[in-house]
This record gives structure tokens, sequence and C-alpha cells, in this order.
């Protein structure tokens, strides 16, 4: 969906991953496995499901998720994929041009980017430092379970049927 957005960072990605020992999971699309090299950095393409989805999640240690270039067609997708990542307890850094990812990044101080120089910079920041990954994912997790759980949506659904009704 937004693979526009990830090779507009192909670059950025690649450079960083000549000094910093990673590797990109893209959970996206229904095609058979596949692996790529971007310079150094190795990319592995993985169809969506959710289990692939947790088990990409278990060994990630920080994600991202940029948006697409044309907001008109990116408004909910980029902020309930950051909220995604943080109910996995992966720490992520979310696109600060689409008004509900940074509402809700603002919540808890969360890391956002926008330019590739941006992406680059958060990413480097955060990669190396284990206390700011940890108290984000766990502000994060704390963040989606208090304001996007199942629970506290039937409330707000609740609420508004009865004011009415």
């Amino acid at each position: 969906y937004s693979q526009d957005a990830l090779n507009e960072l192909r670059p950025t990605l690649a450079d960083w991953a000549r000094t910093t020992d990673v590797q990109l999971h893209v959970v996206s699309g229904q095609g058979a496995p596949r692996r790529e090299k971007w310079g150094a950095l190795t990319v592995h393409f993985l169809p969506w499901s959710k289990p692939q989805l947790e088990g990409s999640a278990a060994v990630a240690r920080l994600g991202f998720v940029p948006a697409r270039f044309s907001l008109k067609n990116s408004w909910l997708k980029p902020s309930s994929r950051v909220r995604c990542l943080y109910s996995l307890g992966v720490p992520a850094i979310g696109d600060d041009r689409v008004p509900d990812v940074t509402d809700f990044m603002g919540s808890f101080n969360g890391p956002l980017a926008g330019r590739t120089r941006a992406w680059r910079l958060a990413l480097s920041e955060l990669w190396n430092d284990e206390a700011a990954l940890a108290r984000l994912a766990v502000a994060g997790h704390t963040a989606v379970a208090e304001k996007f759980s199942t629970e506290q949506t039937a409330r707000q659904w609740l609420r508004y049927l009865s004011d009415t009704a």
C-alpha cells in the first residue's frame, strides 16, 4: 500500500545499513516470500497474515511507517499501522505528514519523521538507544490500550448511541 513511500527511502535505508547491522521486514500483500538486497540492507518481503505480523514483531527492534505521497489516500492506514506496531510492543516512527499519526504520537512524545533526512536521523538516534526504545514501547502500548482498545471503542460507541437515542 505504501510501497512508493518505502521506495523513496530506499537509498537512505541502504546507506544506513552500511554502518548498522539491520534487516528490514516488509509484511504486505499475498505474494510468495522473497528477499532483496538494497545495497548492504537485506529486505524480506513477507505476505501479510496475522501470524506473520506477530512473528516479525517478535524479532523487531524498531518499526517505521512512511505514508503514501497523497495524504488524501493515506489518512487512516498509517495511523492504524503505527498503533498496531505499538500494540505488539514494537516502538515505531510515524510519518509527521499524517494528522492522526501526529495526534497519537503526541500523546506520549513518540518519534516522527517526514523528509528523507528526518527518517535517517530518527532511525539512527533510536536504533542504539535501548532506554528510549523501551520507554517508547511501553508508552505507545499504554496509549493504544487506553485510547484504542476494543473495550475503549465499545465504550465510545455506547456513549454516542446513548446520547443520540
